[in-house]
């Protein structure tokens, strides 16, 4: 399943690193574009997922439905048209307000699915650790323009401009890896450029090689970025940078 293999390339050797960083558990929020389902037997169970690590997954579903702790199950990641199959085994199994809540233990899995495990939660990751650094450390360059700053654990950050008058965003730029996203003159339409070191911190147009053969690549990652942003960025970022998600 490349999600995005081009872009998000796991070493074989480099793996488990990326394992034990992902480790952590990562919230799903209700609206994320990320859906789960778990099979015990032939049997497809749909499910709500809560969230999910490298490690494993915990899951709630309504209805009568007999599943015992420490059973060998399936579960499906489904993205789009695309799937991630793991083997796990369910931890345990616990009744709470009204549904059943599944801890769900990831067992031994090929390269193949561990690699497309880390690539889905890298993104997340990003949206999920996303903070604001000190106004005071963000250099202001733009005359009428008030520049701030995220970072994340994932060295990824985001740059927004706003209006010194009303307040309001007037732009964003996000670096991932070796690209930017910027906004483009209207939602959803974005640009996406080539992080070739020469790049001036700035509101303006960067003048830099624009990523034609990787933007629908990079466009996907960030629209799967913005659903999981940390409920501490603040309501407007969010509306703002969903109208380019969408």
């Amino acid at each position: 399943m490349p999600l995005f293999r081009r872009i998000l390339q796991v070493d074989p050797g480099q793996i488990q690193q990326a394992e034990q960083r992902l480790a952590k558990r990562f919230t799903i929020p209700e609206d994320s574009p990320l859906r789960a389902e778990v099979l015990v037997g032939p049997a497809a169970l749909p499910v709500r997922l809560h969230d999910v690590s490298t490690t494993g997954a915990r899951v709630a579903f309504t209805g009568d439905r007999a599943v015992a702790p420490e059973a060998g199950c399936t579960v499906r990641l489904i993205i789009d048209d695309m799937v991630i199959k793991l083997v796990a085994t369910i931890a345990n199994v616990n009744l709470t307000e009204g549904e059943t809540q599944l801890g769900l233990r990831f067992a031994k899995n090929k390269f193949e699915a561990r690699q497309d495990l880390v690539q889905l939660l890298e993104p997340i990751e990003v949206g999920a650790s996303l903070k604001e650094v000190d106004g005071s450390m963000v250099k202001q360059t733009e005359p009428g323009l008030l520049a701030l700053r995220y970072f994340s654990t994932a060295s990824s950050s985001l740059t927004l401009w706003r209006s010194l008058e009303d307040d309001q965003i007037q732009g964003f730029e996000m670096h991932l890896r070796q690209y930017f996203v910027r906004n483009g003159s209207a939602a959803p339409n974005l640009k996406i450029y080539l992080d070739d070191g020469t790049q001036a911190f700035g509101y303006a147009a960067p003048t830099l090689q624009q990523a034609n053969d990787v933007s629908a690549d990079v466009t996907r990652l960030f629209r799967w970025i913005v659903p999981h942003l940390n409920p501490a960025v603040p309501a407007d970022v969010r509306e703002f940078l969903q109208r380019y998600a969408a």
